[in-house]
């Protein structure tokens, strides 16, 4: 009697990276019973960044993976005033999109995302993480990693989530076409305290995210770019003076890549679709690139079987997901030079949407009212 093939066979999984994208991964993999390592090259003990915008295209599989999460909006001050010039109201996007509109800390986010990834509750056995792990290169068809420390794992699915110097990257063969973009961003961060005790302007208090918008800088120390807008909102400017870990980030332009997979090895979030941060996508997309993972890998569909079943799957979450994403990365390029690119926070009329869409433009409609799920199910059926 012939030996009956299962139709799902748990997965020894290698996710290389621990940032955000690393650690949505591991959660939507986990969830579908497969068994999930991430290897860290560092340990986050110094990890600092910025503000993380997450729209409902993004906390969607939180809210569906079970991840602690806590809401914001967004307001957009004067930069020589600080006046208000507009706040996105929110009050029905949860409503219209179902989730609402989210603003973490970096460091926050990605506790939340690590913490679910670990706990011992949840769907699925919780992931192993493993620090001080630096991928040195990776066969891609064999599924074998290997670190610098000389340590070598096989696994029957690899996920290169070490952002955009990215060695899973290389291993599949892309070598990014990339420029300086001309601009570099300032992120630093102000304690409560400190505000307290200088009596400075308590933003915390507000549960929103401000933004003092209206000019570019090119590469500068903190004290150089202060002294280029004198007229700065003295609110912020003071904010500015008292603040910790100034840390500049460079932005680069890089163009899209011509895959993103090989064998049983592929990319996702900064790895596979870096790009500016004018759009506040980066970290949805890579939460759809994970969730996209594990709706590939799930019981509903066949990609378990075998080695060249996974390679399928693989294949299949490139086809998913790089025109998309690739959509978004050349938005957030065309809005450094015009705000009206902005895919924006409200949803617009039908007329409007369409006169977008034919125009190039993308909407919070296109990016919200997108079924991945029936997406996966018809490039499933289809192939």
């Amino acid at each position: 009697m012939p030996s009956v093939v299962p139709s799902f066979v748990p997965l020894q999984v290698a996710v290389i990276g621990g940032g955000l994208g690393g650690c949505s991964a591991a959660i939507a993999l986990r969830r579908q019973g497969h068994n999930v390592t991430i290897y860290e090259r560092r340990d986050f003990s110094g990890e600092v960044g910025g503000s993380i915008s997450c729209a409902a295209n993004g906390t969607q599989w939180l809210s569906e993976w079970g991840v602690d999460i806590s809401a914001g909006k967004p307001i957009m001050r004067d930069w020589r005033t600080g006046d208000v010039m507009s706040t996105y109201d929110l009050s029905d996007y949860k409503e219209r999109w179902g989730t609402e509109y989210y603003m973490f800390h970096r460091q926050d986010m990605h506790k939340m995302l690590m913490d679910c990834a670990l706990s011992q509750e949840g769907e699925g056995p919780p992931v192993k993480f493993v620090p001080f792990a630096k991928c040195a290169s990776v066969d891609c068809e064999a599924g074998v990693v290997t670190f610098e420390d000389g340590r070598e794992i096989t696994a029957d699915l690899v996920v290169g989530a070490d952002g955009v110097s990215s060695k899973v990257r290389t291993a599949i063969g892309v070598v990014p076409d990339m420029a300086p973009a001309g601009l570099t961003c300032y992120r630093c961060n102000v304690e409560v305290p400190k505000l307290k005790e200088l009596g400075l302007t308590d933003f915390s208090a507000e549960s929103a995210i401000d933004y003092w918008g209206g000019f570019i800088v090119k590469e500068a120390s903190i004290e150089e770019m202060c002294s280029y807008f004198p007229e700065l909102d003295p609110k912020a400017m003071a904010l500015l003076e008292n603040s910790i870990e100034r840390m500049p980030w460079r932005l680069w332009i890089h163009q899209p890549y011509s895959h993103w997979t090989k064998g049983r090895t592929l990319v996702l979030g900064d790895a596979a679709h870096p790009m500016l941060p004018n759009q506040s996508q980066g970290a949805c997309m890579a939460l759809e690139d994970a969730a996209a993972l594990g709706i590939i890998f799930s019981k509903d569909y066949t990609y378990t079987q075998s080695p060249e079943a996974v390679s399928a799957g693989v294949k299949l979450y490139e086809e998913v997901r790089k025109d998309r994403a690739t959509q978004v990365q050349a938005a957030s390029l065309r809005a450094t030079d015009d705000i009206n690119e902005r895919i924006g926070f409200s949803s617009l009329p039908e007329a409007d949407v369409r006169a977008a869409f034919k125009s190039g433009k993308l909407t919070i409609n296109w990016m919200n009212e997108y079924n991945m799920k029936d997406h996966v199910k018809s490039l499933a059926a289809s192939a």
